[in-house]
């Protein structure tokens, strides 16, 4: 019986929390000093980060399985090793990163990279090689696809039916809809999430002061 009135007086009272809290608004204060000091001092050390993006319309008919492949190339290192080359730009300075939009055929791909210049001639170059192969590997794959599929349906269907000129007709039409200019790259972003994080640390800080608060009530 001691035990269970033990536990009901244990229970945290919202009130009372927030009376606590707001007695202790300090610490939240500092919490937030020093999340906003972290987000600024990371940002002031990664320097100002130059960005652009592109939107790749791919085909309607593309599956999830060649869109997903898309993406991880267009990220990946081969990609980026031949365009960096070809761009005449040391290898890692600019970076790209590839992220199809959900239930669409749609890539959307940043590129980013500490001068603007580098940032703009990479990402011309980048835009023609994603394209050339992105081009060759849809087609590859309808064509693989559809060979795949009629002898599934009918093991009789004569191998004559897709010849170079029906190959030759897969045009996958993969083209750039949108590009945005190379801009500077906020680090208002980072800050405030660096000011949250703080506030939710004062936060827990805050809260293990209650609690023991109310343990040592309960001595």
């Amino acid at each position: 019986m001691r035990e269970s009135n033990k536990n009901d007086d244990m229970e945290i009272d919202l009130i009372d929390l927030l009376k606590f809290v707001y007695k202790k608004k300090i610490v939240l204060v500092i919490g937030l000093i020093i999340g906003l000091a972290f987000g600024w001092g990371y940002s002031t050390w990664k320097g100002p980060i130059y960005s652009t993006s592109l939107k790749i319309q791919l085909p309607g008919y593309c599956n999830e399985r060649i869109v997903n492949s898309i993406s991880s190339a267009a990220g990946g290192s081969v990609i980026m090793s031949s365009v960096a080359q070809k761009a005449n730009i040391a290898e890692g300075k600019v970076v790209a990163v590839s992220k199809p939009e959900r239930n669409a055929a749609v890539l959307d791909v940043t590129i980013e990279g500490k001068d603007p210049e580098e940032v703009e001639q990479f990402s011309q170059v980048y835009e023609k090689e994603l394209l050339a192969r992105s081009n060759a590997f849809v087609k590859d794959s309808v064509i693989s696809s559809s060979l795949l599929d009629s002898h599934n349906a009918d093991v009789s269907v004569s191998s004559h039916v897709y010849d170079e000129s029906t190959m030759i007709s897969v045009n996958p039409k993969i083209e750039v809809v949108n590009r945005t200019p190379v801009i500077l790259k906020k680090p208002a972003r980072l800050i405030g999430v660096a000011a949250v994080v703080g506030l939710l640390l004062g936060g827990a800080v805050i809260f293990f002061q209650y609690v023991v608060k109310l343990y040592k009530e309960q001595q």
